[in-house]
Order: C-alpha cells, then sequence, then structure tokens
C-alpha cells in the first residue's frame, strides 16, 4: 500500500497498488442554494524565479557560493550545503543514503554517471534554496542507475528546487511504492529528453506546489510492459501546459490527473495514452484575464465516478475541446461503461466553452446537469459532437446562457437527450441528429416553463418535447414551430401569446407533417389552451393537432388578436376547438372535433360582427 503520508493529498485522495488515485468527492457547485464548488487549493502568490525584473525572460542566477568542479568517488552523506558542485563529462559518483543539496546547485555534465546506493536518493532543495541541473546530450546522455540493480528513490525535486532543469537523462529503475523516479514538489521545472527505464511504480509525479515549464521529448520504457491503466505520470492539470506531442509512454499505460486549479491559460498536447480525470479540475483565472484550456484532437480522457470539469464559477475561464474529424477527443467514463458513470462538464457564469469534434460518453451521473451543463451567463459553442450512452445530455438552464451554436451533433442511446427553457430550446438546430432508442421509442427534451422574449423557433428534431409549466410569447417577440415537431405538455400547461406587448406565433405544420401537441397521459383536459392575447399579432396556426386541452377552448382568441387558424383537430378536449371574442379579427377553416370534443367553434354572444372577420 502506497504510504499517503509521503504525498500532500487533496482530501478524499486515496493511495492504492503503489500508484496515487484519488476519489475527490464531488463539488458542492449548487447553483440554486447558492453554494459554490470547494476551492481545491488557494491561490498563493509567484514564488521568486531567475528573471529579469519586468520581464519574462530567462537569466541564470549569480550564486553567491563557491563552485567545486571534480570528479568524486562519492559524493558527502551529509549533502552539499552553499556550493556548487560540477560532476564532469565522464565521471561515475557513488550516491550514498542521506546526500542532499541545501542552498547550491548540483550540475551533472554530458557523459557523467551517478550510481545510487540502496535506498538513496537525490534530493534536492527539501530546506534551502537549491537547483538540479542534467546537462546531458544526444551522444552523452547523463546515466543514473543503481548499484548491483538494488532498489533506490531516484530524483526528489522538493519544493526549494525551482527552476531545476533535467536534460537528456537516463534513469534506470528508480522510484519506491511511496515515490516516483522523478518527484517533484518544485515549480518552473523542464524536463526533456529523459528516457526514465523501469521505474518501481510511478515515472513522474508532480505534487504539492510542484509545477513543469518544459515537458518535451521524453519516454518512458517498460521492459516488461505495462497492466492496462497503469499511471506512469502523475501530475496536477497546470502541469500538462508543459507537455509537447514528442513524449512517448508505455503501450496500455495513462497518464493520471490529479485534482486542482488551472489559473493560467495553455493546451494538453495529443498524448499517446489516455488521460485519467482522477478528481475535480477548476479553469478559473483572474478577473483581469481568464484562463484558457484548449485540449487537443485525439486525446481520451476518462473521468472517475466523482470526477468533471468545472469552469468559471470563481473567475473567467475558458475550455476548447479543438478535436476534428480524422481525430476527434473522447470524454468517457474510467471505471464503468455505464450510463451516468461520471458526472461531466460544468459551465458557469464567467465560462466560455467551444467543442468540436468530441464525443461524450456514459456520462451525465447528475439527472440535474448533465453531461453537459451551462447556466447563468455562460457562453456555448458545440458543434458535430457525438453523445452516446449517457444518462442526460445537455441541461442548458438559464435564458442567460449564450448560444452561439449547436449544430450537426448526433444524439443516440441518451433517453433525456437536453433540459432546456424555451429560449435555449431555440439555439437547437433542426441539423442536430437524435436516433430512437434501442425500444424504439422517442428520446425526450425537456422544457421549462419560462418566457420567450426574442424571436425563437423551434426545430423538429426527432424526439419528444415535453413542456413543464405555462410559457409566454411576449415583448415583440414571434416563436415559430417546425413542421413535424411534437410536444408532450404537463398538467396546467399553457401557450399564452401577447399579454403585455405586441407578440406572434407561426405554428404552421404540413399534411404530411402536422405539429402534435398532448397532455402527457392523454386523458381529457391534462392541459389549459392556447390563448391569443389582445396583442397577438398575425397569428398562423395549420395542420396542427391536440390532444387533451382544456380552457374555454383550446384556442382562445381575445379581443384585437388576429390570426388565422386552419386544418386544426382538437382529440379529447374539455370544450370546443376554437372560441374568440369580440373584436377579435380571426379566420378559420377545417376544424375538426374528435372522439369527445365538444364542437368546433363556440363563437361570442352579442357582437355587432355576425363572423368572424379576417385578418386586416
Amino acid at each position: 500500500m502506497l504510504a499517503a503520508a509521503h504525498y500532500r493529498l487533496h482530501p478524499g485522495a486515496l493511495a492504492v497498488c503503489g500508484v496515487l488515485l484519488t476519489c475527490a468527492s464531488s463539488c458542492s457547485d449548487d447553483t440554486f442554494t447558492g453554494k459554490a464548488p470547494e476551492a481545491l487549493e488557494p491561490l498563493r502568490p509567484p514564488r521568486q524565479s531567475w528573471k529579469h525584473e519586468g520581464s519574462d525572460e530567462r537569466r541564470e542566477p549569480v550564486s553567491p557560493y563557491p563552485s567545486a568542479r571534480g570528479c568524486p568517488d562519492t559524493l558527502p552523506p551529509a549533502g552539499d550545503r552553499e556550493v556548487d558542485r560540477i560532476i564532469e563529462s565522464g565521471c561515475e559518483v557513488r550516491v550514498p543514503v542521506g546526500y542532499h543539496i541545501e542552498k547550491g546547485s548540483l550540475t551533472l555534465e554530458p557523459g557523467s554517471k551517478l550510481i545510487f546506493d540502496e535506498g538513496a536518493a537525490l534530493t534536492v532543495g527539501f530546506t534551502d534554496t537549491a537547483r538540479l541541473r542534467v546537462r546531458g546530450s544526444a551522444e552523452k546522455p547523463v546515466q543514473m542507475q543503481s548499484a548491483a540493480g538494488k532498489p533506490y528513490e531516484g530524483i526528489r525535486l522538493m519544493k526549494h528546487a525551482d527552476n531545476s532543469q533535467i536534460s537528456y537523462l537516463e534513469l534506470t529503475g528508480a522510484g519506491t511504492r511511496q515515490h516516483g523516479a522523478i518527484h517533484c514538489e518544485a515549480e518552473g521545472v523542464s524536463i526533456d529528453h529523459a528516457t526514465i527505464k523501469d521505474p518501481a511504480s510511478v515515472a513522474v509525479h508532480i505534487t504539492g506546489e510542484g509545477n513543469l515549464d518544459v515537458f518535451s521529448g521524453n519516454r518512458i520504457e517498460v521492459a516488461e510492459g505495462v497492466r492496462p491503466g497503469r499511471p506512469v505520470v502523475l501530475l496536477p492539470p497546470v502541469a500538462l501546459h508543459a507537455f509537447d506531442a514528442s513524449n512517448s509512454f508505455p503501450t496500455q499505460s495513462v497518464v493520471h490527473v490529479l485534482p486542482g486549479i488551472v489559473r493560467t491559460s495553455g493546451t494538453w498536447p495529443r498524448l499517446t495514452v489516455p488521460l485519467i480525470i482522477g478528481g475535480v479540475i477548476e479553469v478559473a483565472g483572474t478577473k483581469e484575464m481568464a484562463a484558457r484550456v484548449e485540449i487537443a484532437g485525439g486525446n481520451v480522457l476518462r473521468f472517475q465516478g466523482e470526477a468533471n470539469i468545472n469552469v468559471g464559477y470563481f473567475d473567467p475561464g475558458e475550455l476548447v475541446l479543438d478535436g476534428r474529424k480524422d481525430a476527434p477527443i473522447t470524454l468517457t467514463a474510467a471505471d464503468s461503461q455505464e450510463p451516468g458513470a461520471w458526472k461531466g462538464i460544468k459551465l458557469y457564469k464567467h465560462a466560455s466553452a467551444t467543442f468540436r469534434h468530441a464525443r461524450f460518453e456514459y456520462g451525465g451521473a447528475e439527472l440535474d446537469r448533465g453531461v453537459i451543463y451551462a447556466t447563468s451567463q455562460a457562453e456555448l459553442t458545440l458543434e458535430d459532437c457525438e453523445f452516446h450512452h449517457n444518462a442526460v445530455g445537455l441541461v442548458l438552464f438559464r435564458d442567460g446562457v449564450q448560444l452561439a451554436s449547436i449544430r450537426r451533433n448526433h444524439f443516440a442511446t441518451t433517453p433525456r437527450i437536453a433540459r432546456l427553457s424555451p429560449t435555449t430550446l431555440g439555439a437547437f438546430h433542426g441539423s442536430n441528429r437524435i436516433d430512437k432508442l434501442p425500444d424504439g421509442t422517442l428520446p425526450r427534451i425537456l422544457t421549462e416553463r419560462g418566457a420567450i422574449a426574442q424571436d425563437t423557433s423551434w426545430a423538429a428534431l426527432g424526439a419528444t418535447i415535453e413542456l413543464r409549466g405555462p410559457i409566454t410569447v411576449d415583448d415583440g417577440a414571434t416563436l415559430t414551430l417546425a413542421p413535424g415537431t411534437q410536444f408532450e405538455v404537463a398538467d396546467g400547461f399553457a401557450l399564452d401569446v401577447g399579454e403585455r406587448a405586441s407578440a406572434g406565433l407561426r405554428m404552421v405544420g404540413s399534411e404530411q407533417q402536422p405539429i402534435r401537441l398532448a397532455g402527457s397521459d392523454r386523458n381529457r383536459s391534462t392541459w389549459d389552451a392556447i390563448v391569443l392575447h389582445g396583442n397577438a399579432r398575425d397569428v398562423e396556426v395549420a395542420h396542427v393537432e391536440l390532444y387533451g386541452a382544456g380552457g374555454e377552448a383550446a384556442i382562445e382568441v381575445k379581443k384585437g388578436a388576429t390570426a388565422k387558424v386552419e386544418h386544426l383537430s382538437c382529440s379529447r378536449c374539455y370544450a370546443p376547438v376554437l372560441t374568440w371574442e369580440c373584436g377579435a379579427k380571426i379566420s378559420s377553416s377545417e376544424l375538426q372535433a374528435v372522439d369527445g370534443t365538444p364542437g368546433t367553434r363556440a363563437p361570442p354572444e352579442g357582437c355587432t360582427e355576425a363572423k368572424p372577420q379576417p385578418p386586416q
């Protein structure tokens, strides 16, 4: 069992089978109760680094310590302090147990070799500022290995070893069940062109406050192969910014991403192995600058059960899944191939997200969140994505959500496609494809009660759209329903048009594709009515089938409204199909009362006009 005391673990982290795994509890991110996600790490001030004041240009430090160049047989067991030791090219030096570097540096020149005693470690910067500089070359790499094959700890870059550099290193057989072959708690570390052979457990572990500037051209090799899913790198999410696509990992291994906050912008390059997302990742920059995380096409992200990515809750954050048709990004479950096996991506007030050519699988553990959740003023573009075997697809909860585009996405084996407001339903473009469920039934889109205050069109989506409360159309807006749309309405549903200000409704199907609107249990009078108030203008209803309407009629037209109604049927409705008040300007034809509906028209009494008047 991995000794957790050797790691700075987040609450809920576990150490199992020699590698660090996480089972962090979910964020307390309930927007509706005002509870924010728990911050995983505090925002701490940046450390001092070797840079020109006012510039990002790096410079070599001017050391106050004396230089000790040479080729000793053995490094001092008590360690080096206040000295800059340089091991010359071609030297072979023994590293005893207890050796460490404080207030100084150790530089290894090309072709030098360190031979470690059993249990020995190269520990840098445990109590005071220190640096390690491994300066090998392609022709003469620096080598580190054990004496007679005995286990040793390897390299330990502690929290005062900032800006250490490892280049062209061959590190063989290092690490223990408690520590990776390279264990890093320092910032600004560069690791390039290192070959890590047969690590005892994890090859590289970035932990605590550790971070990387460069991780490029490295190779991890395991002679006997690895068991499927074995982590060879453990690191916080911000450390992935330092990676590029030139690194090589053993087949069937994974890179394990620990919980953490990403406050700076960067790219997760395409890796040759999956990323295991082990907990909650927050993407939140500062009030002045958003943190932008871009994930390259071809990556596979496997989420453990409590894992998810939160964007823009505390401060501005941006998430870009930049897949391609030939290299999509896959977001799936790590532990189970069942719908709802992991949570999802959550976009909050300060969030912006763009998802293209991404595949979302087995997500939506929280039914009120879905595999993608957006609320408040979050911005979302969703194009050419695949959704398969999710418990819930999208939850776009508030009208303030800025939906740039939801187009050409494909939903399959997902019973709840989306939960939307009446306005966000209008952003769900007709180019999206929704497959029937395996039992042949249509999946559902849940639409909450709400107001439509801008022109909105509801497309025919190949799903049953469940309207769960009253909807109003006002403030100059027009609601347009596409031919073939099918609605199931809850008890108490009503559609009110033009109650406060001018508004319109175009509910026009066709003979081949009528619009259907029915109560949820198909009983008589299970919902209210479509009410065209006095400010309703130029309403057109044609080739529509209504089931179970109540009210004074299935469609009520108030004084001052203008409407044209034709080819309308009402089945099992409580009152006649159509009624109107004196002063309404309405024309109607081809109305049908079916299955107990008591008539087609209920004209008003006492009007001066003898007939319904045509719209002006």
